[in-house]
């Protein structure tokens, strides 16, 4: 994450205005990326000088189309804001991108500021758009904030190991039988199951229903995984962390990155880059997308955002690169690496690169919401997984990562504890983050890490709580938008503390 890290029931008149304000601003495709619900959020901007201005900003940003974007930023931004346009589009396209499937969950204003709020589960950031003093119906400046998650009401703690299983299960019929959940979650203490359970279906069309096998995306918590294969590198001699990228891909375009980004910059989120969401990949078909490698000019000519090692920002492209830097010292596949030092070592056989538009097996579809409709997000995922995100496991091959893991079969002690040390906050957030894996203090003192990854109809989380007399695994997997973080932290609630 990084810091800089609504549908319409305005009434049938005030949406008729809006919509002939988009087709004039040349917005006109724009309507079906507004939902109601949206639209309702959005009504509370009646009477802000920069309303108008708000919502056409909000319907642009959620088209993920760069020529929409442009046109919206041309008719809203003041001149100083939009002198380098290219940047401004690019800029807006990866923060698109980063929240495609965040939810709108309030708006407001007051006599200065005009805000929309998007969030769900932990992830939550403020826009905030203020007027230009030459023209209050123009934006003179904009920004956006990380912020906490609203405090979400606590669950009881379960006395007994039993009454957790039965209070758990409760827990997820309820969310089941509200369409608000549907994945798998498994919960275990030094290894050993304390609970198995699969709700809702993998494929809503067949009604295929979600088993404890069922393999889901996991999003960006495949950069443990990632994280895991170079550390392994490390401890071989064959990488250095304080070694520069031009190190092991001396021919790596952008300078700066080649001669001042080191590996633990990569790892730890510290190398200033930001992601590959932008105007070209928005606009590019999905299947261009088969290997890792082909992200790469849609990044490799960035500047870090500040000097490298000086601040945090979430980064996707950053591993990217890691994953090339593996090739280039290990001369073989990335992914055939990370079977060999990661999945091997933790009993994985099966899970990893599905192709999403392949014929596997056992895989469930990704569903999003709109206008109260679930949709499948096959034209939203690209088609193979990558060193950043975007790999397929079920919770008994992510369960014995874990195990693996806390044993130290597939890195040692020391590198473990420094994957679990906090090395950067997160800006807007009272977590950390260590090399590749999320760091979180709890209010009864346990410490959680792990990491989560969300994207349309993508949801994961898998945290591990180490003590001095072992460690608890949950693991929460999902196919909707949003839904695994909320689980993870009832799991937190209800557990029975050592």
């Amino acid at each position: 994450m990084n810091s800089a890290p609504l549908s319409f029931s305005f009434g049938a008149a005030r949406f008729a205005i809006l919509t002939l304000c988009l087709v004039i601003a040349g917005l006109a495709p724009l309507q079906a990326q507004i939902s109601t619900q949206d639209q309702e959020v959005l009504e509370k901007l009646e009477g802000s000088t920069l309303g108008g201005a708000v919502e056409a900003w909000y319907a642009a940003f959620r088209s993920q189309n760069g020529e929409d974007i442009r046109a919206m930023v041309e008719a809203h931004y003041q001149e100083e804001l939009r002198t380098d346009l290219d940047a401004v589009v690019d800029r807006l396209l990866a923060a698109s991108g980063a929240r495609s499937s965040t939810p709108l969950a309030d708006a407001g204003f007051d006599a200065t500021q005009t805000w929309l709020l998007l969030g769900q589960g932990e992830d939550w950031v403020r826009f905030w758009f203020a007027p230009s003093d030459d023209d209050p119906s123009r934006f003179g400046s904009l920004g956006a904030q990380l912020m906490a998650a609203p405090p979400a009401p606590r669950l009881a703690r379960s006395d007994t190991v039993d009454e957790f299983r039965i209070n758990l299960d409760q827990h997820l019929k309820n969310l089941t039988d509200a369409d608000d959940f549907s994945g798998t979650v498994y919960v275990a203490r030094d290894g050993i199951p304390l609970f198995i359970g699969s709700f809702g279906y993998a494929s809503r069309r067949y009604q295929t229903p979600n088993t404890s096998e069922t393999r889901f995306n996991l999003g960006s918590t495949q950069k443990t995984l990632t994280a895991l294969a170079v550390l392994r590198l490390v401890e071989d001699g064959h990488l250095e962390l304080d070694a520069t990228v031009g190190k092991y891909l001396p021919d790596y375009p952008n300078a700066i990155v080649r001669e001042q980004v080191t590996i633990a910059h990569l790892l730890g989120h510290r190398s200033g880059l930001g992601t590959h969401f932008t105007e070209d990949f928005q606009e590019s078909r999905r299947d261009r997308f088969r290997d890792f490698k082909d992200y790469f000019p849609l990044f490799e000519s960035q500047n870090p955002a500040f000097e490298p090692g000086a601040d945090f920002r979430y980064s996707n492209a950053g591993y990217f690169i890691l994953g090339m830097i593996v090739e280039s010292v290990t001369d073989e596949p990335f992914h055939d690496f990370l079977r060999r030092a990661v999945h091997a070592p933790a009993g994985i056989r099966g899970g990893g690169p599905l192709a999403s538009d392949g014929d596997e097996q056992g895989v469930a579809t990704g569903y999003y919401k709109e206008d109260d409709d679930w949709r499948s997000n096959m034209y939203y995922v690209t088609p193979v997984g990558t060193p950043a995100g975007g790999t397929y496991f079920n919770v008994f091959e992510l369960a014995g990562l874990v195990d693996a893991w806390a044993a130290d079969r597939i890195v040692g002690a020391p590198t473990r504890e420094e994957m679990w040390r906090r090395w950067s906050d997160v800006p807007g957030s009272s977590a950390g983050y260590g090399l590749g894996t999320t760091i979180r203090e709890l209010d009864d003192g346990r410490v959680s890490v792990g990491h989560s990854g969300g994207y349309v109809g993508v949801s994961s989380v898998l945290r591990v709580y180490p003590t001095e007399h072992g460690y608890d695994t949950v693991i929460v997997l999902s196919n909707l938008d949003g839904a695994a973080p909320s689980v993870a932290r009832a799991i937190e609630d209800m557990l029975p503390l050592r």
